[in-house]
């Protein structure tokens, strides 16, 4: 832009927005320059921010702030506003938003923007005036229908002190009854208006300041009706006493519209504070009041007045005066209480106080109008008895107080159950007072035996025989009150007498059988009930019941019988005769044999304190013995669980014994086929043996075998023909064997000429070792491929003849197949003469 700089990194303000071309070459200190760097730079403009707001702006209300910002290259990313009352709005669009201002006062707001391109504007500032809100008010008049205008008066008020600048716009709620002389609105301070008809109207006021800030407030005003006129009855006048309620009703009127409220002054000469308000009057309405009781002097006079309200300010009032006369004063202090037997008693705890001159008298259960009680005629109870004083002028006053009746105890009383000869019998009371306290108990038994107790808690008495006995209860409370005597028949059992015998017990299934041999004396042993204790925790209700034992004890053994009248005798017994389980045991030897042998079976059992008597063997096999000590040949092999257990002189058996033992069977060996081998080959020998497991091999010799201690070995190349024993031995060292021949089968030696003319050499063509060969198959041809020999077998050798003619000499070709897995042989043979 036409600047330069000499620095190594210089700045540059840029002043304008555009794209610069910035250039860049350097000397070196021997004068030398550079070639010249150039780079393309664009500068942008920064944002133009900018922003208005609504108006009018008032306290309170919201002002609406529009973002007029320009970002001048790329997008505005961010808007930064400072509304100058402590808030800030930071945000990424710059949609307008609104913002109220608590208070009236200038605030400095702020906003800055930010673009895409990282440019921020200037901050743009501006002064926002809040003008502060009016507050509508106005004072309401009381209108009565009759009266000229309602008089509306203004007090709304500011807090800048420009109320005398406000405009105002109201509203009536008067709109049927508008018309040119009696407007429904008005646009000044304190208007006046006409209302035509009684109801409720919703007045409204409007204000508005210079600044063009705004408040409105409605109100409810009540048009009443006319002036009413108050008027209201003495109810009873004729009869008024200090201690009653005076009545007056409401007999107040008014032409049109409603009475709206009412106020009573009852004493208003001498106290106008004392009065009654209802708010909700209505015709007839009842009010009542309660003068101060007096007793002297025998009159008084008090003035009543009654206003009427149709409305706040449309009211009339009536003065009555009103005679009351003086009461009387009762008083009634505690009566006691009587027997329901004693005589009939006159009342003297009541009495009028007030020195009123009338009558009095008593009412209620068991007494007469002059005040005499009858407890009798009463009844037990407390009674409420009511004294009644009426005054000369009518006027009357009543007291009431209780009076207790006490009934006569109740003697009651039980006994515990069973009731058995020589068995403490419990005798419980259950008696009740009735009133305050029992402190005597007369008990009589029947037995010629009686108590005085003075406490009602159970005790004991026996009864030492059988038979019926009337006993009797009467109890006195601490009044003297006493009970009738009550009597109840006590029926007295007899006891049986328990006995029963005790068994032999064999562990471990501890089966004791108990019999029982109890006795009663009135013969009723059929109905007895049992209760076994065995003295190891079990139990049973049985009349002769088993019980499993686990242990030798010994065990305190009890019986209780209960009779059918519930009497119970207990006997108890120690039972000591508990034999413990025998622990059988027995020898078997040997434990092992092989099949055909015979093992040995002898009792080992320890008899302990008991005599062996009988054995019981089982063999496994199906087969048993009884003898103390036996011997046994099994049949099969296998392996048998050989069981002994035996039985004592007390009849007691010892728990089982287990042993096992083992029969073992010879293996059967097939040591296999006989075999051929070819010569330099090998070939594996197929023997066989029953039920192989964990047996043990042996071949013999072990020549050639590459392994003579498996079943199943193999010959490898072997030298000669070789016959090989194998023997296996099984579990329980029973053994077999078996033999098997190998046979060699060497190469055939194939001789390439003979000469079959009778001097006894080699008149034959012998091959070697081909008979060795079964099923080996020869061919011989002649030079045209004829055959001239063929065998199967080579029992007979070839003697230079076909069909009993001598071949010609020559040059014969054959085919030499010993099989047995040994390829074909070809060659020729020549025959001389």
């Amino acid at each position: 832009n036409g600047k330069s700089d000499t620095l190594q990194n210089p700045k540059h303000l840029y002043t304008s927005a555009g794209t610069y071309t910035v250039k860049l070459f350097v000397y070196s200190n021997e004068g030398c320059i550079s070639d010249t760097a150039s780079r393309q730079l664009i500068i942008n403009p920064i944002p133009t921010v900018a922003f208005i707001s609504s108006t009018p702006v008032c306290e309170t209300k919201q002002v609406l702030f529009t973002n007029q910002s320009v970002a001048n290259a790329g997008n505005i990313t961010r808007w930064y506003w400072n509304m100058g009352d402590s808030r800030i709005v930071d945000t990424t669009n710059g949609n307008p938003f609104s913002h109220a201002y608590a208070a009236a006062g200038n605030y400095k707001v702020q906003l800055y923007v930010s673009t895409d391109k990282g440019c921020r504007s200037d901050t743009f500032n501006k002064n926002v005036t809040i003008n502060a809100q009016p507050v509508a008010a106005f004072i309401l008049p009381e209108v009565c229908l009759s009266d000229a205008f309602a008089q509306f008066t203004d007090s709304s008020y500011i807090a800048d002190g420009t109320a005398g600048s406000f405009t105002y716009a109201w509203n009536f709620g008067d709109a049927a009854n508008s018309n040119s002389g009696n407007p429904n609105t008005s646009t000044l301070k304190n208007p006046k208006h006409k209302y035509l008809a009684t109801g409720v109207y919703n007045v409204t006021l409007t204000v508005t300041t210079i600044n063009g800030c705004v408040h409105t407030l409605v109100k409810q005003l009540i048009v009443n009706g006319d002036i009413p006129v108050s008027r209201f009855n003495i109810l009873n006048s004729a009869g008024l006493c200090s201690n009653v309620k005076v009545d007056i009703q409401n007999k107040s009127t008014v032409n049109f519209g409603a009475l709206t409220k009412t106020e009573i002054f009852w004493d208003w000469a001498n106290s106008p504070a004392i009065k009654d308000v209802d708010d909700s009057p209505a015709p007839d309405k009842i009010y009542s009041h309660l003068y101060p009781n007096f007793q002297s002097p025998l009159t008084k006079t008090f003035q009543v007045r009654f206003l009427a309200y149709s409305g706040g300010i449309c009211v009339d009032d009536t003065v009555r005066t009103i005679t009351l006369n003086a009461s009387p004063k009762t008083a009634f202090t505690t009566m006691p209480g009587i027997c329901l037997d004693a005589a009939p008693s006159l009342i003297t705890q009541a009495r009028e106080t007030g020195g009123v001159p009338g009558i009095f008298s008593f009412s209620g259960p068991g007494v007469s109008a002059t005040g005499l009680f009858d407890p009798v005629a009463a009844g037990v109870a407390t009674h409420t008895i009511k004294y009644l004083f009426v005054s000369n002028a009518g006027c009357r006053d009543s007291i009431t107080q209780t009076k207790t009746v006490w009934p006569r105890p109740d003697a009651k009383w039980g006994y515990s159950a069973p009731t058995c000869e020589s068995k403490a019998v419990t005798f419980t009371d259950t008696s009740v007072a009735n009133f305050s306290q029992l402190t005597q108990w007369k008990w009589k038994f029947g037995d010629a035996t009686s108590q005085n107790n003075t406490s009602g808690n159970p005790f004991t008495h026996i009864y030492t025989a059988a038979g019926s006995f009337v006993a009797e209860l009467q109890v006195v409370t601490d009044s003297g009150c006493t009970s009738i005597p009550v009597q109840k028949t006590i029926t007295v059992n007899p006891l049986p007498k328990t006995n029963f015998s005790l068994p032999t017990v064999c562990l471990p299934g501890g089966i004791a059988q108990f019999n029982d041999s109890t006795t009663i004396a009135d013969g009723t042993e059929s109905q007895f009930t049992y209760l076994w204790n065995f003295g190891d925790g079990g139990t049973s209700t049985i009349k002769n019941p088993v019980h499993n034992y686990s242990t030798t004890g010994p065990f305190n053994v009890s019986l209780t019988v209960t009779s059918n009248n519930g009497c119970a005798d207990t006997k108890t017994k120690s039972l000591t005769d508990l034999n413990p389980q025998l622990q059988a045991d027995f020898t078997a030897l040997p434990p092992s044999v092989c099949l055909g042998d015979i093992i040995a079976f002898g009792d080992r059992t320890n008899p302990l304190n008991q005599t062996l008597a009988n054995w019981f063997w089982d063999f496994g096999d199906g087969r048993s013995g009884t003898l103390k000590n036996m011997s046994h040949l099994y049949t099969s092999p296998g392996t048998y669980n050989v069981k002994l257990y035996t039985k004592t002189n007390k009849g007691c058996f010892s728990d089982t014994a287990i042993k096992p033992v083992i029969v073992y069977a010879y293996p059967v060996v097939n040591a296999g086929p006989d075999l051929v081998v070819l010569q330099g080959g090998q070939v594996k020998i197929n023997a066989t043996v029953t039920n192989a497991s964990g047996y043990r091999y042996r071949w013999t010799p072990p020549t050639w075998l590459d392994n003579d201690s498996i079943l199943a070995p193999t010959v490898v190349m072997p030298q000669t023909d070789m016959t090989y024993k194998l023997t296996v031995t099984a579990n329980g060292g029973c053994s077999d064997d078996d033999d098997v021949f190998v046979k060699l089968l060497l190469a055939p030696v194939i001789p390439n000429a003979f000469s079959p003319n009778k001097d006894g050499i080699n008149d034959t063509w012998i091959i070697q070792y081909l008979d060795s060969y079964p099923g080996a198959g020869i061919q011989l041809f002649d030079r045209y491929g004829q055959i001239v020999f063929s065998s199967v077998g080579y029992n007979k050798p070839f003697d230079g003849k076909l069909n009993g003619t001598d071949l010609p000499v020559g040059v014969y070709y054959y085919i030499v197949d010993p099989k047995n897995g040994r390829k074909p042989i070809t060659g020729s043979l020549t025959l001389l003469r």
